[in-house]
């Protein structure tokens, strides 16, 4: 049984990611009615490379995008998200698009998505 795509859009709009592109500073995007900073992508750490790595692989897919999203954001904004998720009763098979959401939204205020590098030649 499918579950029907949600209609929200990213947090990050293309006016931003566009202008995410003219400069290395950290940037911060909404969400859920939060404001989440994320880190300029130099600043990433290898624990994020490896958190990715293991999502990709398919080792570990709950606790793979859980530990992504922990590693780019830091674990007390990522305990915000997981706070704020709970606080809204979010049920647990809209959990997953949720925070596959925020983390395009992240990689958007870059203007990059996931598998792509911000020196790609299409960004």
């Amino acid at each position: 049984m499918t579950q029907p795509r949600s209609t929200r859009k990213p947090a990050a709009s293309k006016g931003a990611a566009a202008s995410a592109e003219k400069s290395d500073e950290p940037r911060t995007i909404d969400f859920r009615g939060l404001t989440l900073t994320v880190p300029k992508p130099a600043d990433w750490s290898a624990e994020l490379y490896f958190a990715m790595g293991d999502l990709e692989s398919g080792k570990t897919k709950i606790a793979g995008a859980n530990g992504v999203l922990a590693a780019m954001l830091g674990q007390d904004q990522f305990d915000q998200v997981r706070e704020a998720l709970i606080e809204e009763q979010v049920k647990f098979t809209d959990v997953e698009e949720i925070l596959g959401d925020l983390f395009m939204a992240a990689m958007q205020s870059y203007g990059t998505t996931s598998g792509e590098s911000s020196a790609s030649p299409e960004s």
